[in-house]
């Protein structure tokens, strides 16, 4: 079943379930990631531009360290 799925034997032993729980959040982070970048992108004042981009590496960084602990 693993094999088919796509996840990976965890160290921690974590079920499936748990497994599938934290690719959706992943998920979750990289959609939310892909819609700031589109609005600071298309944004024309500079002040919203600025407050998008904080939020966008603030995402990054969530990102980041969610695939940092769990690989």
């Amino acid at each position: 079943l693993r094999d088919i799925s796509g996840l990976k034997q965890q160290a921690d032993g974590c079920s499936v379930v748990e497994q599938l729980k934290r690719n959706e959040a992943r998920d979750k982070l990289l959609r939310k990631v892909a819609l700031i970048e589109k609005r600071c992108r298309l944004e024309k004042q500079p002040r919203r531009k600025v407050e998008l981009f904080k939020q966008l590496t603030e995402l990054k960084h969530q990102l980041d360290t969610f695939d940092n602990e769990f690989n």
